[in-house]
């Protein structure tokens, strides 16, 4: 087993990393619980439905650590109206110019692993007959798994024993819903209000994310074949839909972000087998233990040098209801 454990590990740690997961015991007798992964004589693979890719990850900053836990060295950004960096003010100045002295202001955030422990039992039979294909979809679904409810805290965490997503950032700015508008809908003029308060250098980085049931609100129905046909953008960025996203009407239904700007602590996945945990039923367990963390870098929204308006590279819609 050694090898094999090896080797999901490293597929689980490539496919991303998740959330909170813990799967029933497999086995023969029942269909549902691992049944259908025994071979027959015309097919011996296993087909199972797609989730959603990671939206942040990929994106993000992401630091390898084996410590517990990391100061993250940060710059103090939160007005540009005098100081760029909480303390660089460039000057111009003529030849023989005095230089003055310029000192950014440095602080540090710190992230803490969070421990995400799984398991899954596992009949000795199965693990018998079923052979490549049982072990192949075990290690699919796990890293599908994993994946897709990682992706969920980064997106709406509310910190604690769970990274802190977007949602719940400090640094986030939440843009105010038009006057008299009606309860769970999403108006051009949202759109276009909250692609105004992103930040600058975020503009070419950004992705809108929404719940699937605000695709309806924002693109009308009467688009022609060629629109279909085109990628889904807003202001130019990708939309990506994910079922993370709250209920349409609710505050992160809809939200505008740079991951750039998002750090994910990876502490690694660790895997083991043992076949003595529930040696008299015949069955062994599969644990894993995933220490991973996220955070949003910036603490606060910065004020603009020119400008009343807070920007973020994180942009939220307020509830409408």
């Amino acid at each position: 087993m050694a090898e094999t454990l090896g080797k999901f590990l490293i597929d689980v740690k490539e496919a991303a990393l998740g959330s909170d997961v813990a799967l029933k015991a497999l086995g023969e007798s029942t269909d549902s619980g691992g049944g259908f992964l025994v071979p027959d004589d015309t097919y011996n693979g296993v087909i199972e439905v797609a989730l959603e890719d990671a939206i942040v990850r990929p994106r993000a900053i992401v630091i390898p650590t084996r410590k517990m836990s990391l100061p993250i060295p940060t710059i103090v950004d939160t007005a540009h109206t005098s100081t760029l960096y909480g303390g660089i003010t460039p000057k111009w100045e003529p030849e023989a110019g005095d230089y003055d002295e310029y000192t950014p202001t440095y602080g540090q955030t710190f992230m803490t692993l969070k421990k995400l422990v799984g398991y899954a039992y596992i009949s000795d039979e199965l693990l018998a007959d079923g052979g490549a294909a049982a072990e192949a979809a075990t290690k699919r679904i796990f890293a599908k798994a994993l994946a897709f409810t990682e992706d969920g805290a980064f997106l709406t965490g509310a910190g604690g024993v769970k990274p802190l997503g977007l949602l719940n950032a400090p640094g986030r700015v939440t843009v105010s819903k038009v006057s008299g508008q009606t309860a769970a809908t999403i108006y051009p003029e949202n759109i276009y209000k909250m692609f105004c308060r992103l930040f600058p250098s975020s503009f070419n980085k950004a992705v809108w994310i929404g719940n699937p049931n605000t695709l309806p609100l924002i693109f009308e129905p009467t688009l022609s074949i060629s629109d279909l046909l085109q990628e889904v953008k807003l202001f130019g960025r990708p939309f990506i839909l994910s079922e993370h996203c709250k209920t349409v009407g609710t505050e992160g239904d809809f939200m505008l972000a740079d991951f750039s700007n998002y750090v994910v602590l990876d502490g690694g996945l660790s895997v083991s087998y043992s076949p003595y945990v529930r040696y008299q039923y015949g069955q062994g367990v599969f644990r894993f233990v995933l220490r991973t963390d996220g955070k949003p870098l910036h603490a606060s929204a910065i004020t603009p040098e020119n400008g009343t308006d807070t920007l973020s590279s994180i942009v939220t819609l307020e509830t409408r209801s």
